[in-house]
């Protein structure tokens, strides 16, 4: 058997990291990176929480059930940010989500476009 070369080495390494980054992401680690949060509540969004649901996600972007399992792929869209300010209760089915609001809407709205500009100027 031969031995694997560096680059090889490098790859696996990366490829284990980057799974335990999208495993850790189910609400309860927390992390300090300003690029991954792994559904560590502020204030603000603890306010905007009801009881029995939880923010979770890498990026906080996932309204759900109180201790539901979650892997999240730890990838960043501009329309997480909407979700900062956003409502996460039980909704009409019984089940936890994001409460649409007018805000909500013109702010999903809004990210979506500017990601649609951002794809368009990418080389």
């Amino acid at each position: 058997m031969r031995p694997l070369s560096a680059a090889v080495k490098h790859i696996a390494i990366t490829l284990i990291s980057l799974s335990f980054v999208a495993c850790a992401c189910n609400g309860n680690s927390q992390s300090t990176s300003p690029l991954v949060n792994s559904g560590a509540a502020d204030a603000t969004s603890d306010t905007l929480t009801a009881p029995g649901c939880m923010r979770t996600g890498c990026s906080n972007h996932l309204c759900v059930e109180q201790g539901e399992p979650v892997v999240s792929t730890c990838q960043w869209r501009e329309e997480y940010a909407c979700y900062k300010t956003a409502r996460c209760e039980k909704q009409s089915n019984g089940k936890c989500g994001w409460t649409e609001s007018s805000e909500l809407t013109s702010c999903l709205k809004a990210a979506t476009e500017q990601q649609k500009g951002l794809q368009l100027n990418t080389p």
